[in-house]
C-alpha cells in the first residue's frame, strides 16, 4: 500500500511539473478542471483567501532576511511595524506593516486607496482640508496647492500655459497671442466681456461690461460700468459710468449718463484722454479730448483741453478753458475762470475772475490776461485798458451810474477798497523778514533789514515809539548802503523817539523815502 501511495504522489508531482510544458496552468481550489488559459497559477474559492508570505523586513532598502539576492518583482507582506528607511524614494507605509514589492533597489509599499485620497486634490473637490494659520509669505502649515521645491506653479488649459506663479510670489496670466477675446481678467460678480471680445482688459466689481474687439488694455472697476468702442488704449469706469470710443479716458465717482440720443447713455463719449471725478458730469462730442472735470453736474461738449474744477452745473463753451468754482449753478464759460456764480460767454485768453457771493458778475468784455477780483455785491464789470490788469474789490466812486467798474482800469493793480499789511512790535534787536512790513520799536534796539541786493523794490516801515535812546537801522551783511536824504550813504540810520521812516531797496541802496 505504501508503494502505491508513493507511486501516486510521484506521478502527481511529475504531472504538475510537466503541465506548464504542455501549455496549461495549475489551479487550486474549486473547479480544478477549468483553468484560465492565461494563468500559470490560479486560485478559486468562495470561502478561502490567498495568504501572502509574511516576512519581518528590517529596512525598505535591505533584501534581508530573504535568502539569496534581490530579484525584481518579489512581493511579501511585512509584519515589522518598526521597519526603517534610509532613502526617501522608499518610504514606509503608515504603521510600517503591509504589502511591499522589490523594484530592484528597494521595497515599495503598496498604499491603500483610502490613504491616498487625502493626499491629492480631487477633480470633484476635497473635504476636511486644513489651510493652516501662517500668514502669506510664511512657511505652509496646512494643505495647499503648489510646489515644495524652488519651482514655479503652472496652470494651463487646452495644453497651454495660462497662469504662472513664480517662486517669488509673482503672478502672471494670459498667453502669447493678441487675438480678440484673450488675456482678459474678471473678478467679482456678473462681469461680462462682450460678444466682440476685447483683449488684455480687466473687470473688477459687479455688473461691468467691456466690449468691442479692439478694446485693448481697458479696465472697469466698481458697479455697473460699461466701456466699449475703444480703438485701443485704456478706459476706466467709476460707479455707474459708461465710456464709449474714448481712449485713455477715466471716470470716477457717480458720473451722469445720457438717457437718449447721442451719446446714447455714456458719461464720456468720443473724448480721448478725458478724466471725470465727481457726480453727474459729462464729456462728449466729436473732437472732444484731453478734458478734466471735478465737481457736480458739469458738461464739456465738443471742446478740447478744458478743465472744470469744483464747479456745479458748469458748461464749457469753447476750447482751452480752465474753470475753478466753489459753487453756483447753470453757468456757461470759456477762457479761464476762478470763483463763484459767474455767467457770460468769454471769448478766449487766459483771464481769471473770482467772486464770493451769489450775485453774478458779467465779464463779457474783459481783455485776455486780466485778473479781476470783485466784491460779491457787484453786478457788472468791464475792463479793457490793458492785458495785464488786476482789479481788487470795488468802489462805487469808480463807476459811472452803475454799481461796479464800468470804465477802464488805469493801473496794473487797482484796489477799490481797504487792504491790510503785516505789523508787529519789538523790544529787542530784530532781523526783519519777508513776512514783515511795519515794525514798531518800543525800546532803543537795532533793526537789521534784509540784504539790499536780494530784495529790490521791497518796502518796510520802521517806527520808533521808545521813550528814550535811538533806534538803529542797518543792512544784513553790513556795508555803507543806507541813504537818508544825502549825497553819501552811511552804514546805519538812526531814529529818535516818535519818528517813523519808510525804507525801499533799489537793489543797491536802502533809501529813506518818508521821515
Amino acid at each position: 500500500m505504501k508503494n502505491l501511495i508513493r507511486t501516486l504522489c510521484t506521478s502527481l508531482a511529475l504531472f504538475i511539473i510537466l503541465l506548464p510544458a504542455l501549455g496549461q496552468g495549475v489551479k487550486f481550489g474549486n473547479n480544478k478542471a477549468t483553468v484560465n488559459a492565461g494563468s500559470l497559477l490560479e486560485l478559486e474559492s468562495t470561502n478561502k483567501g490567498f495568504l501572502q508570505t509574511r516576512i519581518n523586513l528590517i529596512s525598505t532598502t535591505s533584501w534581508t532576511p530573504l535568502l539569496g539576492t534581490g530579484v525584481t518583482g518579489m512581493q511579501v507582506f511585512n509584519t515589522n511595524t518598526n521597519i526603517t528607511s534610509s532613502n526617501t524614494s522608499y518610504p514606509i507605509l503608515t504603521g510600517g506593516a503591509g504589502i511591499y514589492y522589490w523594484d530592484g533597489s528597494g521595497w515599495v509599499g503598496v498604499t491603500p486607496v483610502s490613504a491616498i485620497t487625502d493626499k491629492f486634490w480631487s477633480l470633484s473637490g476635497n473635504s476636511s482640508t486644513n489651510p493652516g494659520s501662517n500668514a502669506l509669505g510664511a512657511a505652509t502649515d496646512g494643505n495647499y496647492l503648489g510646489t515644495k521645491d524652488a519651482q514655479n506653479l503652472v496652470i494651463g488649459t487646452a495644453g497651454v500655459k495660462r497662469v504662472l506663479i513664480d517662486q517669488k510670489g509673482n503672478a502672471f496670466g494670459g498667453g502669447s497671442t493678441s487675438a480678440a477675446g484673450v488675456n482678459n481678467f474678471s473678478w467679482g460678480y456678473n462681469n461680462t466681456f462682450g460678444a466682440t471680445n476685447p483683449r488684455f482688459s480687466l473687470a473688477f466689481g459687479n455688473g461691468n461690461t467691456i466690449n468691442n474687439s479692439t478694446s485693448v488694455g481697458v479696465f472697469a472697476i466698481g458697479t455697473n460700468h460699461q466701456v466699449e468702442g475703444l480703438s485701443s488704449g485704456s478706459g476706466a469706469a467709476g460707479f455707474g459710468a459708461k465710456i464709449y470710443n474714448s481712449t485713455y479716458s477715466y471716470s470716477f465717482g457717480n458720473p451722469a449718463t445720457f438717457t437718449s440720443g447721442t451719446p446714447n447713455g455714456y458719461s464720456i463719449y468720443n473724448s480721448a484722454g478725458s478724466v471725470i471725478l465727481g457726480t453727474n458730469n459729462k464729456v462728449y462730442g466729436n473732437a472732444t479730448g484731453n478734458n478734466l472735470i471735478f465737481g457736480t453736474g458739469n458738461t464739456i461738449n465738443g471742446y478740447d483741453g478744458c478743465v472744470l474744477l469744483g464747479g456745479t452745473n458748469v458748461t464749457a463753451a469753447s476750447g482751452g478753458n480752465m474753470v475753478l468754482y466753489t459753487g453756483g449753478s447753470s453757468n456757461s464759460v470759456s477762457g479761464s475762470a476762478f470763483g463763484n456764480d459767474l455767467t457770460g460767454v468769454f471769448t478766449g485768453g487766459y483771464r481769471f475772475f473770482t467772486g464770493i457771493g451769489s450775485t453774478a458778475v458779467n465779464t463779457t468784455s474783459n481783455t485776455a490776461g486780466q485778473v479781476l477780483i470783485y466784491n460779491p455785491s457787484r453786478t457788472s464789470s468791464t475792463a479793457a485798458a490793458s492785458s495785464t490788469l488786476m482789479g481788487v474789490g470795488v468802489d462805487t466812486s469808480l463807476s459811472s451810474g452803475t454799481a461796479g467798474y464800468t470804465g477802464d482800469m488805469h493801473s496794473t493793480l487797482q484796489v477799490g477798497g481797504s487792504f491790510a499789511l503785516p505789523i508787529r512790535s519789538v523790544s529787542t534787536n530784530t532781523t526783519v523778514t519777508g513776512n514783515d512790513f511795519t515794525i514798531i520799536c518800543t525800546a532803543a534796539v537795532t533793526i537789521t533789514l534784509p540784504s539790499v541786493t536780494q530784495c529790490a523794490g521791497r518796502i518796510y516801515q520802521i517806527a520808533a515809539e521808545n521813550s528814550s535812546g535811538t533806534v538803529t537801522v542797518n543792512n544784513a551783511g553790513g556795508g555803507t548802503v543806507m541813504k537818508n536824504g544825502s549825497s553819501s550813504a552811511t552804514a546805519t540810520v538812526g531814529l529818535s523817539s516818535n519818528q517813523c521812516y519808510q525804507f525801499q531797496s533799489d537793489g543797491t541802496l536802502w533809501h529813506v523815502l518818508l521821515r
